[in-house]
């Protein structure tokens, strides 16, 4: 009930301090800030194999698709030059995984469904860029989204530094 009246009283708040308020409520988790966390752009065949088994496994758990025999999750995105595929580690270990895709000629993967206001986005010379394959591995799930603030962090840096460059 609590948590409802605050996000109606929340809708009159003007906008800039209503996000504000948004951003300070976002607590990162102890546990993201152990020293054993890393987080890189996938750089090798054994991260990338990493990435599209937690992918694949997620997937599955979420019934989002069957399983597959490979037990890896990809698709013709994932092997294109303009797909960065960034992966958080934890000593050493891939645990979760988040990709950038970048439009090309080939598209994007949100083309099958959006074609057309991707089309309009274009046309307006917008540079399009999609957020694509975001997993966290099993174990790390529930550990206060701590993989997930890490793995979108990087990602928003990545991201605004690829932009203004």
């Amino acid at each position: 009930m609590k948590r409802k009246f605050l996000d109606k009283l929340m809708r009159f708040i003007p906008k800039a301090v209503r996000h504000s308020l948004y951003r300070h409520r976002a607590k990162v988790p102890p546990f993201a800030l152990a020293s054993g966390f890393s987080v890189e752009i996938a750089s090798t065949r054994e991260d990338l194999e990493c990435a599209y088994k937690i992918l694949h496994d997620s997937y599955v758990a979420t019934k989002l698709m069957a399983p597959n025999a490979s037990g890896l999750r990809c698709n013709i995105f994932s092997f294109l030059p303009n797909t960065t595929v960034i992966v958080a580690k934890f000593d050493g270990q891939v645990v979760g995984t988040v990709s950038l895709v970048r439009d090309s000629r080939w598209g994007l993967p949100s083309d099958n469904d959006y074609r057309i206001e991707n089309g309009n986005l274009r046309n307006q010379g917008r540079t399009l860029v999609e957020v694509s394959a975001l997993a966290v591995a099993r174990q790390f799930r529930h550990r206060g989204n701590a993989v997930s603030l890490l793995l979108m962090k990087y990602l928003y840096n990545y991201t605004r530094q690829y932009l203004s460059g």
